[in-house]
C-alpha cells in the first residue's frame, strides 16, 4: 500500500532569446510557455491523471514556485479545485522541507510541487540517485512513494514518455 506521495512537475518550455527577439522578450521568472511548453504541459496533466485515478489518490495540496512558467504549468496539469501555496525554495532546500510539507498531513497525504529544473535534479540526485538524466526534459512528472511518514522515498514512476507532448 502506498502511504504518502509526493510529485514533483518540472514546468514546461518557455521561449529562449535564440528562438525570440531580444526585444519584447519578458524577463525569466515572467515568461510564459511556449506552444510546446503547454503541450508538455497538458501532457503531463493526463499522465498524472492517469496515475492518481489508477492509484485513487487525489492531489491535497499544491506548492507552486512563484513564476509565470511554473503557475502556468500547473493550471495546465493540475486540478485547478486543489489549494495552491506560492512557494520560493532554493534547489537545495527542496529534500529538508518535504518532511516539514507533510507534518501533519496524515499517512496517506499527496502534495505536488511544480518548479524549476534546479530543484527537481536536487531532488533526483538525494531520493533516487540512479533515475535517468531529467537536465532537458520539460513537463515531466516525478512522483516519489513511501510507506510511512519518516520512512524513504522511492522513486515510483516518471513520465510522460518523451514523445507525448510533440508538435500536432
Amino acid at each position: 500500500m502506498i502511504g504518502q506521495v509526493f510529485i514533483f512537475l518540472r514546468h514546461g518550455v518557455i521561449p529562449i532569446r535564440a528562438e525570440a527577439p531580444t526585444r519584447g522578450l519578458a524577463p525569466l521568472k515572467r515568461r510564459a510557455l511556449s506552444p510546446q511548453g503547454r503541450r508538455e504541459a497538458l501532457a503531463a496533466g493526463r499522465y498524472l491523471a492517469t496515475w492518481l485515478e489508477r492509484h485513487n489518490r487525489v492531489i491535497d495540496r499544491i506548492l507552486v514556485a512563484p513564476s509565470q512558467r511554473a503557475e502556468e504549468t500547473a493550471a495546465l496539469a493540475l486540478d485547478a479545485a486543489t489549494p495552491r501555496v506560492r512557494l520560493r525554495l532554493r534547489p537545495e532546500q527542496i529534500v529538508a522541507q518535504i518532511d516539514t510539507w507533510f507534518s501533519g498531513q496524515g499517512p496517506a497525504a499527496t502534495i505536488a510541487r511544480a518548479g524549476h529544473g534546479p530543484a527537481l535534479l536536487e531532488l533526483v540526485r538525494a531520493l533516487a540517485p540512479g533515475c535517468p538524466d531529467l537536465t532537458r526534459r520539460f513537463g515531466v512528472v516525478v512522483i516519489f512513494t513511501r510507506d510511512a511518514a519518516g520512512a524513504p522515498w522511492r522513486l515510483t514512476a516518471l513520465g510522460p514518455p518523451e514523445d507525448d507532448a510533440e508538435p500536432a
